[in-house]
């Protein structure tokens, strides 16, 4: 919830006093809802957002810059520095071969904090997708703040990323289960010593392995 409130929420905030008011007062009244925001979870929580303190910053100083160079460009870059940071936290796994699941596993039921080593290593390649995409897509936002409408500005920084993340993990997960069934296969070869076609669906019937027809 916090990223969609501190990353994209303004986005449209900015987009809706835009399109009625210049874009000085979009500015000045999305700064307003970032600094709301921040203090709302800060007395809430009793502690700092981390992801928000970094979006409000952003937007201030964005803001700040897009107001005295009277260039609204400034601010819509706003979301692809925040989407650059992304990155380059994803990158840092990465590079490192560490587990982001071990990052995230503190914050996940008890009974789902353990997965099979395969599974992890499928997770950190999906990393390293999501990466470069994201990557990718910051160049799209930057393009946008100078060269397309605002209207567009909003869809490619607010919404497309949502939509490239859905069907990229969708591909990833269609993917694994394909791996993952290629290793049970390729394991039940060397453990029953029965030749199993791995790039075939198959059929249990009687106790039996048949490829299917």
């Amino acid at each position: 919830m916090s990223i969609f409130l501190s990353a994209t929420l303004p986005l449209f905030i900015y987009f809706a006093i835009d399109h009625f008011f210049e874009f000085h007062i979009a500015i000045i009244l999305t700064v307003v809802y970032g600094i709301l925001e921040f203090t709302f979870f800060y007395i809430k929580d009793k502690r700092v957002d981390k992801l928000i303190m970094i979006a409000t910053v952003l937007v201030v100083i964005m803001g700040a810059i897009s107001y005295t160079f009277d260039n609204e460009a400034f601010f819509k870059l706003k979301p692809a520095i925040m989407q650059f940071l992304g990155v380059a936290f994803l990158m840092y796994f990465v590079i490192t071969k560490k587990s982001i699941f071990e990052l995230m596993k503190d914050r996940l039921p008890k009974n789902a904090r353990e997965i099979p080593p395969e599974r992890e290593g499928m997770m950190n390649v999906m990393v390293r997708d999501m990466a470069i995409m994201l990557f990718l897509h910051t160049f799209l936002i930057v393009y946008s703040a100078y060269y397309m409408s605002t209207a567009a500005w909003t869809f490619i920084s607010g919404i497309l990323p949502y939509i490239l993340m859905f069907l990229l993990m969708f591909v990833e997960i269609a993917l694994m289960k394909k791996r993952l069934q290629k290793q049970q296969l390729e394991t039940m070869n060397d453990t029953i010593g029965i030749k199993v076609d791995t790039s075939q669906p198959i059929n249990y019937k009687k106790g039996t392995i048949r490829d299917r027809k």
